[in-house]
């Protein structure tokens, strides 16, 4: 696996590249550099609890200081930047998230007595596990767990695999429009920006 200045290093190698169109240079360009300020919508609270769920649902640690999925959720939450849709029954996502991280602090309050970024990873596992099934102990009524895990999940992993550094490292070499996809083979570009060429 490649260390995170290299991977740095064959991705913007790779963007440069004529392979690349430049609208779709500036996207991934942006993604690539974006830096988050304090949280917008999340409380403190809400973002420890929500950085904790990330690594554990998403676990890339070598790249957690790069890629700050949940400063990246919460600006995504503020910028109104999701996926459209959500289900009739669930609150809108600016606050069905909120609501869900403070039923998971809570569940782990009731279970542990500690906040869930205090907890050991089996015990993190076993309270999303229990969000995921629906049987969230935390005593937060309005909260359809299952539903809130799901978006939380879903949400997580598309604000992951879109960011280049995953794209890179996957070998996913989709970004590389410029000359069509009929002649590109399953990560050929990436190999190319991997040796300079």
């Amino acid at each position: 696996m490649d260390a995170p200045a290299d991977l740095l290093a064959r991705t913007e190698r790779l963007l440069a590249s004529d392979r690349v169109t430049a609208p779709t240079r500036k996207v991934l360009q942006a993604r690539l550099e974006r830096r988050y300020g304090a949280p917008q919508l999340m409380s403190e609270a809400q973002m420890r609890t929500l950085r904790a769920a990330s690594a554990r649902l998403v676990p890339e640690p070598d790249l957690a200081d790069v890629i700050d999925l949940a400063a990246a959720l919460d600006a995504a939450l503020v910028e109104g930047d999701g996926d459209g849709w959500r289900y009739a029954a669930v609150q809108p996502d600016r606050e069905l998230h909120p609501l869900g991280l403070d039923a998971l602090e809570a569940a782990a309050a009731r279970a542990f007595g500690v906040g869930f970024d205090r907890l050991g990873p089996i015990d993190q596992d076993a309270l999303l596990q229990a969000a995921a099934d629906g049987k969230l102990d935390s005593g937060i009524a309005g909260l359809d767990a299952a539903q809130w895990f799901e978006e939380l999940l879903t949400s997580l992993v598309e604000l992951h695999f879109s960011h280049p550094l995953v794209q890179v490292r996957m070998g996913y070499d989709g970004m590389a429009d410029a000359r069509g996809f009929q002649a590109v083979g399953l990560a050929q570009v990436a190999e190319e920006a991997r040796r300079g060429a």
